[in-house]
């Protein structure tokens, strides 16, 4: 699912804001995850990781090895991270 672009975005690549307040409710995904995520470039997406992870992330490409690349949001402030998809448990 796709949260809209938020306001304060330089350029659509980096997030001046911090994310929503809110955590999602986990919900499991049985699609194409790499697909999915690429309908959420530039967004806001919390993350569930297959140990047991959860963040928000922003992510702004998807390389051909299956890595997301963005940023993550941790101890308040945004961090660039890559991600293997294959990591990716569920997102929102």
């Amino acid at each position: 699912m796709k949260v809209n672009k938020p306001p304060g975005v330089i350029n659509n690549r980096f997030p001046l804001l911090p994310p929503p307040y809110i955590i999602p409710s986990y919900s499991d995904l049985y699609f194409n995850i790499p697909d999915m995520l690429r309908n959420c470039l530039y967004s806001y997406v919390y993350i569930w990781t297959i140990n047991n992870g959860h963040f928000w992330m922003y992510p702004n490409s998807i390389k051909p090895c299956a890595t997301l690349h963005g940023y993550q949001w941790k101890c308040n402030r945004w961090r660039y991270i890559k991600l293997n998809v294959s990591q990716v448990q569920s997102f929102f």
